[in-house]
């Protein structure tokens, strides 16, 4: 297991390199917010995929889960408790930015700016964040990419396959809440905070189902409350 561990870790630097590098230029940095979230899809699945062949596991190996009736009865509490999640980490961003400097709380909810290496401030991937969110078609697209690479490694590849191979499940639990929230560093210390416990939603839905249907229904489910915030905010403000 500990070849695959390095692995697990791939879409993090990826991820971090390649935005450092888009930030420099202006020209660049503007297509940040549709290129971060495809190099985040495309490192999740080449992860994924590596792993699965260090392992030797194929795909159809894997149990499918715990039967449809229970799998249907956990994806409608993972949903529930995701919606939770997502209402506690909007209330902590409001905490949170409350007597902080208004050009660091412009929009109320985002984290520090990573300057020091020219990384977007909170309030440029806020407003990244809101221009996908009135594009539907270019929010659902980058969506569904992102939701479903990111469950394919992180709830399906760690949970269902490592898991069962010999990684500890407490282990695995913590790893992949962990690295599924580190993927929300630009976001700041609420969204980090918000994606530890939307992470171990999706990992206890995974775990008790046998199945990365309920993660993945939460999961979707979540950003169209993403969706449906920013659109409330353009909305008010326009």
């Amino acid at each position: 297991m500990d070849q695959v561990l390095p692995i697990l870790l791939l879409p993090l630097p990826v991820l971090g390199a390649t935005t450092m590098m888009l930030a420099l230029r202006p020209g660049w940095r503007r297509i940040i917010p549709v290129a971060s979230p495809v190099l985040l899809a495309m490192s999740c699945v080449v992860a994924a995929f590596w792993v699965l062949a260090v392992l030797g596991v194929g795909m159809a190996s894997v149990d499918s889960g715990a039967g449809w009736p229970v799998i249907l009865m956990l994806t409608v509490t993972t949903t529930a408790a995701g919606a939770a999640a997502f209402g506690g980490e909007k209330w902590l961003s409001v905490r949170w930015g409350r007597g902080r400097a208004p050009a660091a709380n412009s929009i109320g909810a985002l984290p520090a700016s990573l300057a020091f290496v020219q990384m977007p401030s909170r309030d440029e991937s806020f407003r990244a964040v809101r221009a996908m969110a009135a594009n539907p078609a270019q929010f659902t697209f980058l969506t569904v990419l992102t939701v479903a690479a990111e469950e394919f490694l992180y709830r399906y590849v760690i949970l269902l396959v490592c898991v069962p191979a010999g990684l500890d499940l407490l282990a695995g639990l913590a790893l992949q809440t962990v690295l599924y929230s580190l993927n929300h560093i630009a976001f700041g210390i609420p969204a980090l905070i918000g994606k530890l416990g939307f992470g171990l939603v999706l990992g206890a839905g995974t775990l008790l189902s046998g199945s990365v249907i309920p993660a993945l229904v939460a999961h979707l489910c979540y950003q169209l409350l993403v969706a449906r915030q920013f659109r409330t905010r353009s909305v008010q403000r326009a």
